[in-house]
């Protein structure tokens, strides 16, 4: 969810959530009718479709619903419904009448990630109530899955729709009698249902050798709001007789899914932006979520060479996708505001761990400015809208981009942003931009922005 606060002029209580609508909106409207034109009224009622519990026993809740009532002949009309525990809303608007409206509707969760989405046209005739009704289904589910481990399995290997969802490996016979878990939320959904191809692959070392041991190739249909329970039995696929038994994989759908936890599998794709390969990397596992991180020495420093992408915990969700994109966080990190990065550290504090992997800590601007000063030198060589960097320390500044504390996303391609731990005070910190041909300082900024976060060895 996203963490930067927002404003709302006014605030209307109905059974079950809150509406919140900019006024200065609903003036513009009055004023756009006519004097010979009285307005109409419509009677708005929205159903959301089940949500559902996830595999992992959490649950996708929720929170708004924005809409836009849209007319070519009036100005916008925009609301903003806050859910609090209700699946179906209900309120009347008065619209400028002899009208042709339409009302685009996106609903979003927890973590800020769109599930609902919708839109409905109707007209609006004067001194009357039109009764506009929208059922909307959740996009989205998530799958869970257990591979249990037998003897001289080593490797676990899962695609979705043609792409690796899981890939996962053990030592052999470290982990007989466990079992691999692997979660995936995003995997879309729809009333009708949508069907996703999965392959599934076991492999071993039986005899010494890296060897396919089992296999399964199936379509499942993922339906919005359903959850569902297969138990699938992968076939031998050795060239020699099995170990005894099989192995039986556990899946289940939940109806919406929570990112929860984001799993890094190295590097099967840096997303057109090719590492500076005259570097030699070191690397970073985050034990609380098993990602995976380049590290980059420059000087005495040891820095990560990718943004941080640690998402938090169900009680506890950090920073966002930048336009709530599962996809921009895996491509560029998360952005958090100043008090997730730092856990709100005080302003003597020495080195701030935050977010940061333990041994690793929030750098300071003074550790910034140790860095290189030049921009060009710093940024990734591909990526960026206007000229590439050079890339020379093998830093890989990607441009991120930002989001604004009134919740606005900006400057992805054409600007990175990182926070400092340096405090200011009780509203500012110290931020540090990069990018191609540009020299930065540190500078003050509002907390309650979202940047980039890089963490530097303790």
């Amino acid at each position: 969810m996203k963490t930067i606060l927002r404003s709302f002029l006014a605030v209307c209580a109905c059974v079950g959530f809150q509406s919140c609508m900019d006024d200065s909106h609903l003036a513009a409207d009055s004023s756009s009718s006519s004097k010979s034109e009285d307005p109409g009224q419509v009677s708005l009622s929205i159903d959301l479709g089940p949500v559902g519990v996830l595999a992992r026993t959490a649950q996708m809740t929720p929170t708004r619903l924005v809409l836009r009532f849209v007319s070519s002949n009036a100005d916008t009309v925009r609301d903003t419904q806050l859910i609090s525990g209700r699946s179906a809303i209900a309120k009347v608007y008065s619209l400028a009448s002899q009208r042709q409206w339409t009302l685009n509707i996106v609903g979003r969760d927890q973590r800020d990630s769109i599930l609902y989405s919708g839109t409905k046209a109707f007209d609006v005739l004067p001194r009357t109530t039109t009764d506009v009704g929208l059922s909307l289904d959740a996009g989205y589910s998530s799958i869970r899955v257990h591979f249990p481990v037998l003897d001289s399995m080593t490797r676990f290997v899962l695609r979705v729709d043609g792409a690796v969802w899981v890939d996962s490996t053990v030592a052999m016979q470290k982990r007989v009698g466990d079992t691999i878990k692997a979660d995936h939320d995003y995997l879309s959904a729809s009333s009708a249902g949508v069907a996703h191809p999965f392959s599934f692959r076991v492999y071993g070392k039986p005899w010494g050798i890296d060897t396919l041991l089992y296999s399964l190739d199936t379509t499942l249909n993922v339906v919005s709001g359903q959850s569902a329970t297969r138990v699938l039995t992968l076939k031998w696929a050795g060239i020699k007789v099995p170990p005894s038994g099989a192995a039986d994989l556990q899946v289940t759908l939940g109806s919406v899914g929570q990112l929860v936890f984001q799993v890094g599998y190295g590097d099967s794709s840096d997303y057109g932006i090719p590492w500076n390969s005259k570097i030699d990397y070191g690397s970073l596992v985050d034990p609380r979520d098993g990602q995976s991180y380049r590290t980059i020495k420059i000087g005495t420093q040891t820095w990560m060479a990718q943004n941080l992408n640690f998402a938090g915990s169900v009680d506890k969700p950090l920073g966002v996708c930048y336009d709530g994109k599962p996809e921009m966080c895996n491509k560029f990190g998360r952005l958090y505001n100043w008090g997730e990065s730092t856990e709100y550290a005080s302003p003597s504090a020495g080195n701030i761990r935050g977010i940061c992997p333990f041994g690793w800590h929030v750098p300071s601007g003074l550790e910034w400015r140790e860095l290189p000063a030049s921009g060009t030198a710093l940024a990734s060589s591909a990526g960026w809208s206007g000229a590439n960097g050079t890339d020379e320390f093998g830093f890989r500044v990607l441009p991120a981009g930002e989001v604004y504390s009134t919740g606005e996303d900006a400057n992805s391609g054409s600007k990175a942003v990182f926070w400092t731990s340096t405090y200011a005070s009780a509203l500012g910190a110290y931020k540090m931009e990069i990018a191609p041909s540009q020299t930065s300082v540190p500078v003050i900024t509002y907390k309650t922005n979202g940047y980039s976060l890089r963490c530097v060895k303790d």
